[in-house]
C-alpha cells in the first residue's frame, strides 16, 4: 500500500505544482518557513541553552549565498536563451505565413492550419517536452515540399519559406538541448542541506524575540529563492509576460484566436487579453492529448473566461 500511496502522492504534488502560480508558491514558502521558523524558535526556548558559533554561520551564509547565484545565475541565463529562441521561432511562423500569400489565399489557408496544429503541439506539452511537437513541425515541411514554385518570383520566395523553415528548425535544436539544462540532483542536495543547516544554526535558544523574528525573516527569503530557482528551472518564471502573451499576439496575428490550456487559466498564472480564445480541456492525465476537448471562450475586460456551451 505504500508503494502504491508514493507515486498518488508525488502525481497529486506535480498537478498541485503546475496549477499553482508561481509567486503564489513563493509566498506560500515564506509563510510556511516563517511559521515553523518562530514556532521551533519557542520550542528551542524550553531546551537547555546550546552555543552557536558565529564563524561557523557566518560561513554557511556565504557558502550558500555563493553557491546559489552560481546556480540561480546559470538558470536565468538559460532561461533567458530559451525564451528568446522561442520568440525568433515566432518571427519565423509570421514569416512563413506571410510568405505563403505568393503561393494564393488556398496556399495561405492550409498553411496557417499546420501552423495552428504546431502551436497548439508546443501548448499542449509542457516546455520541458518541447520535442513532443516535432511531427507538427516536420508536417509544416511536407506543405512546402508539395508546393510548386511558378515563375522566378515564386521561385525567390520558395526559397526564403525553406530558408525560414530550416532556420527554424536549428532554433527547436538549440531549445531542446537548452531544457535538458536542469540543476542537477547534486546542486539541490547541496542547497537544501546548506538551507537546513542554516536553519538550525539560527536557531538559538538565548535569541531574543527581535532576533528570532528577523533570522525566520532570513529564512523565509532564503527558502523563497529556493523557490525561485526551481521556477526558473522549469521555465515557468514570469511566463505571463514571457510566454504566453507573446503566444497570444501571435495568434491574432495569424487571424486565429489564441488558444489556451484550460488549467492553465483556471489556476490564475496568467490573465488573458480581452476577446475571443480558445481553451483546451484534457479528461486524460498528462501526457495523453487522445481526448482533447477546445472550446470557445469570451475574456472581459477584469480577464474572466466565460466559456461558450456547445463548443
Amino acid at each position: 500500500m505504500a508503494a502504491i500511496g508514493r507515486p498518488r502522492l508525488r502525481r497529486w504534488l506535480v498537478r498541485r505544482w503546475h496549477r499553482t502560480r508561481t509567486i503564489t508558491t513563493v509566498w506560500l514558502a515564506m509563510i510556511v518557513v516563517l511559521a515553523l521558523h518562530l514556532a521551533v524558535s519557542w520550542l528551542a526556548h524550553l531546551l537547555p541553552e546550546w552555543q552557536t558559533s558565529e564563524t561557523l554561520t557566518g560561513a554557511a551564509y556565504f557558502v550558500f549565498g555563493l553557491f546559489a547565484a552560481f546556480t540561480l545565475e546559470n538558470a536565468r541565463v538559460a532561461s533567458g536563451r530559451v525564451q528568446e529562441l522561442l520568440k525568433a521561432g515566432d518571427a519565423d511562423i509570421v514569416t512563413l505565413y506571410e510568405l505563403s500569400a505568393a503561393f494564393g489565399p488556398d496556399c495561405r489557408d492550409e498553411l496557417r492550419v499546420l501552423l495552428d496544429e504546431h502551436l497548439q503541439d508546443q501548448i499542449d506539452f509542457r516546455l520541458v517536452d518541447f520535442d513532443q511537437s516535432t511531427g507538427s513541425f516536420l508536417r509544416i515541411f511536407d506543405q512546402l515540399r508539395d508546393l510548386e514554385p511558378a515563375g522566378s518570383a515564386q521561385e525567390i520566395v520558395y526559397g526564403q519559406m525553406l530558408a525560414t523553415w530550416s532556420q527554424s528548425g536549428e532554433r527547436r535544436k538549440q531549445i531542446e538541448a537548452l531544457i535538458r539544462q536542469h540543476v542537477s540532483g547534486i546542486e539541490w542536495f547541496v542547497l537544501l542541506s546548506l538551507f537546513v543547516s542554516l536553519w538550525g544554526l539560527m536557531l538559538a535558544p538565548s535569541a531574543g524575540v527581535v532576533t528570532t523574528v528577523l533570522g525566520g525573516v532570513l529564512m523565509a527569503a532564503l527558502a523563497a529563492v529556493l523557490v525561485v530557482l526551481k521556477h526558473i528551472d522549469d521555465l515557468r518564471w514570469q511566463e505571463s509576460q514571457a510566454i504566453w502573451l507573446p503566444l497570444h499576439r501571435l495568434f491574432r496575428t495569424l487571424d486565429l484566436d489564441p488558444y489556451y490550456p484550460g488549467l492553465v487559466l483556471e489556476s490564475k498564472r496568467l490573465v488573458p487579453p480581452a476577446g475571443q480564445v480558445r481553451v483546451a480541456q484534457y479528461d486524460s492525465p498528462y501526457p495523453d492529448m487522445t481526448d482533447k476537448e477546445i472550446v470557445v471562450a469570451r475574456v472581459d475586460g477584469r480577464g474572466k473566461v466565460d466559456y461558450e456551451p456547445g463548443e
